[in-house]
């Protein structure tokens, strides 16, 4: 994810940059961050839909945990919410933000300690 927004970025201005350099002048880059939540949360709809998720979705990882306010705004859930054959499912879903960016780890732990625990 960090790559793609840096490459909005560059296709927005010309100019590269850094990830973390995009978010520090972020009010010089409403555009690009804007464009970024949508198409992060297109990537979250077409997750949902691909995998017929009924409850909730947890995004996870360092972009989001970092700077929530990719997922945190209109134009994410506009976009997330934007398949009008599928709009009542997916506006009945949850959306929560993991921030612990160890989930993984911390689920292989603890599946290590279940399996050899006996």
């Amino acid at each position: 994810s960090g790559s793609g927004l840096s490459l909005i970025y560059e296709f927005f201005t010309g100019t590269p940059c850094s990830t973390e350099s995009v978010f520090k002048n972020s009010q010089n880059n409403e555009q690009t961050l804007n464009t970024f939540s949508r198409f992060y949360a297109r990537a979250c709809r077409n997750y949902c839909l691909a995998t017929n998720i009924n409850d909730s979705l947890i995004i996870s990882g360092g972009i989001a945990a970092k700077h929530p306010e990719i997922i945190d705004n209109d134009f994410f859930l506009d976009e997330f919410e934007n398949a009008p054959n599928h709009r009542s499912r997916l506006n009945t879903l949850s959306i929560y933000l993991n921030q612990n960016e160890h989930i993984g780890l911390t689920g292989a732990c603890i599946y290590a300690l279940n399996k050899y625990d006996s």
